[in-house]
């Protein structure tokens, strides 16, 4: 199991959205006015200019790139950050830490996509459950 520490460049193209359609499985790092979200693009579709557009290479299957971009992220552009937007330049600074594996690669991803999927449903259970104590604290305290 080969793990090694690479720049993003060498895995992918990034480039500030243009507002134009990409394809599906780009990572997009919002950049303007951010807090440092980091979306996973499942579908083409058009991207808002806001995000900068991380496009994986031959070399990292898209949601695993995803998947090592999030993890980096609140320290990355905590270090580099000086303001409210994010410059494009300094992404390309960005190092992960990645298996060279395809395999791996894909192994991997499969089991965060099931912890993705559910952490997903307790923050929507969580979600229902304060609407409903609202929903009570309402009705005790009605004038």
């Amino acid at each position: 199991m080969a793990i090694k520490t690479v720049n993003i460049t060498e895995l992918a193209n990034i480039e500030r959205s243009s507002g134009k359609v990409y394809p599906a499985g780009c990572t997009l790092i919002q950049v303007s006015a951010t807090n440092g979200q980091v979306l996973y693009n499942a579908e083409e579709a058009e991207v808002p200019v806001k995000y900068a557009v991380v496009t994986a290479n031959d070399k990292v299957l898209p949601k695993y790139l995803y998947h090592m971009i999030s993890f980096q992220a609140d320290a990355f552009f905590h270090a580099i950050q000086t303001g409210l937007n994010i410059q494009i330049d300094s992404l390309c600074e960005m190092k992960l830490k990645i298996h060279t594996d395809l395999d791996k690669q894909a192994e991997i991803v499969k089991y965060l996509d099931v912890i993705e999927k559910m952490s997903a449903k307790e923050e929507k259970t969580i979600e229902l459950l304060k609407q409903e104590k609202q929903t009570n604290l309402n009705k005790m305290f009605a004038e």
